[in-house]
């Protein structure tokens, strides 16, 4: 961009000193005198020869990043993990009867506790993204809108045969092109509270287990009883409930770009090829468009229209000023360095 706003800066000067010199107009709506003045070269002293060119818009395609949704977070809640123990209870002990007069027992009621108790806050933060963020439309700007050169416009009383003759320039509209894209923003109606969130206690848990106390012992015959026992799983908490904060990151959509690196639908004044010079050069760019695919007519080295139009394919293909055959176009075809 620096390159082009110098050789910008260089051409307007020298096109001023032109317009002083041969007073020509630069109205839009002159398109009668473009094919006038394309290919025409003046004298500028030392040597050197200027020319009047059209010059179209350059555009360049950059990639640009948009924000869909915006990165966020919320708290999960982690439940707590437990390590299962078993315990055996004692539920009747070993004793001894008689068969004749039976041993008389008493039974009692110990409670075992099961599972320990807990406490923990409870949050509110919204952990649904529907509930942080609303819909929302971004509208995209593609391309800009812009002028370029087209041969279109009839003129007036014009007798030839050949509709190509009938033709000359002038500047069309080219409408910018603009896409909806759907979005997400933060919704003003989110909120993150977890300061007065109400605690949540749950009790411990206990189970009740009956023992068989010996209270009269038999009589006459003793016969051994073993004791007998009873498994109980117990919960051990290993790890309390928690709550962890999860990231959410940006999501993005990229976009092509066309932007515009250079203005145009105006004519410039630069430096050409003088007329004298033609002899030198014109064979060869006849030669050098006839391989490129640009030119189809003899290899005579005459300025005719047919090498006229090829000249200007191969500029506007390149992305050149048109109607003039300037040095640039010279170097692109490799006849000069």
């Amino acid at each position: 961009m620096y390159k082009i706003s110098i050789l910008m800066k260089k051409y307007y000067v020298l096109s001023c000193i032109i317009m002083m010199l041969f007073t020509f107009s630069h109205s839009v709506e002159a398109q009668s005198d473009i094919e006038e003045v394309l290919f025409k070269t003046y004298s500028g002293g030392g040597g050197k020869c200027y020319g009047r060119s059209m010059i179209s818009y350059q555009f360049d395609t950059i990639e640009e990043k948009v924000i869909l949704r915006p990165a966020y977070s919320y708290l999960r809640e982690v439940p707590p993990v437990y390590r299962t123990e078993t315990e055996r209870i004692l539920v009747e002990p070993a004793h001894t009867r008689i068969e004749v007069t039976p041993p008389k027992f008493e039974y009692t009621q110990q409670r075992i506790k099961v599972k320990e108790a807990e406490s923990y806050v409870k949050t509110r933060e919204p952990l649904n993204e529907n509930d942080l963020f609303m819909k929302d439309v971004s509208v995209i700007e593609l391309a800009p809108a812009y002028q370029r050169w087209e041969k279109t416009k009839r003129k007036k009383n014009c007798r030839s045969k050949k509709p190509e003759d009938c033709l000359e320039w002038q500047l069309v509209d080219i409408p910018a092109k603009k896409v909806a894209v759907d979005t997400k923003v933060r919704s003003s109606n989110a909120s993150i509270n977890t300061v007065a969130a109400p605690t949540v206690s749950a009790a411990a848990e206990y189970v009740t287990v009956s023992k068989k106390v010996l209270k009269t012992p038999a009589s006459y015959k003793e016969v051994k009883v073993p004791a007998q026992y009873r498994t109980v799983s117990k919960k051990i908490v290993v790890e309390a409930r928690r709550f962890e904060r999860v990231q959410v990151p940006t999501e993005y959509k990229v976009f092509k770009r066309i932007i515009t690196i250079r203005e145009g639908g105006v004519m410039e004044a630069r430096e050409v090829v003088c007329r004298s010079d033609y002899p030198r050069y014109l064979l060869n760019v006849q030669r050098k468009l006839k391989e490129l695919g640009y030119y189809e007519g003899t290899l005579d080295g005459s300025l005719g229209k047919k090498t006229k139009q090829a000249i200007m394919d191969f500029q506007k293909d390149q992305n050149f000023a048109l109607g003039q055959l300037d040095y640039n176009t010279l170097k692109k075809l490799g006849l000069i360095k």
